[in-house]
């Protein structure tokens, strides 16, 4: 019996444990899109050196890609892979295109928005593959 119990008790820690790596996971997502808001947001600064740019385009770039990364794993384990996998893939093709222009010093205008677009999508994403399949 004492067997028993300590199998119960061990399968608890398991899970418990396990979901508090994917709450971790998720929170992880949850701070890069935020901090890709915060780059979002210092772009529209008025004045900024030609230099600031690269960082206003970069940052998002990293954030993004490293929250693609963590939504593509969270949503294989929570089986949504096949409902989101459209948008990731749009959101890596976009982010590849975005880099490629930027280390081409081929930059312009429109990095800023189609970023905000991305990180929205990126919202959506999370929302779907994470937060409608966490526990409460």
């Amino acid at each position: 019996m004492s067997e028993n119990v300590d199998g119960e008790q061990e399968r608890w820690t398991v899970t418990n444990r396990t979901l508090d790596l994917l709450q971790h996971t998720s929170s992880s997502v949850a701070v890069h899109l935020e901090q890709v808001e915060g780059w979002l947001k210092m772009a529209s600064v008025p004045g900024e050196p030609d230099f600031w740019r690269v960082d206003v385009v970069a940052g998002p770039i990293g954030g993004l890609a490293d929250s693609w990364g963590r939504l593509t794993l969270l949503a294989r384990v929570t089986d949504s892979q096949s409902e989101v996998a459209p948008a990731l893939e749009e959101v890596m093709d976009t982010l590849v295109s975005l880099l490629s222009r930027l280390l081409s010093g081929d930059a312009g205008e429109d990095e800023v928005g189609t970023l905000e677009q991305l990180a929205a999508r990126m919202r959506t994403v999370y929302q779907q593959a994470v937060l409608d399949h966490l526990p409460h």
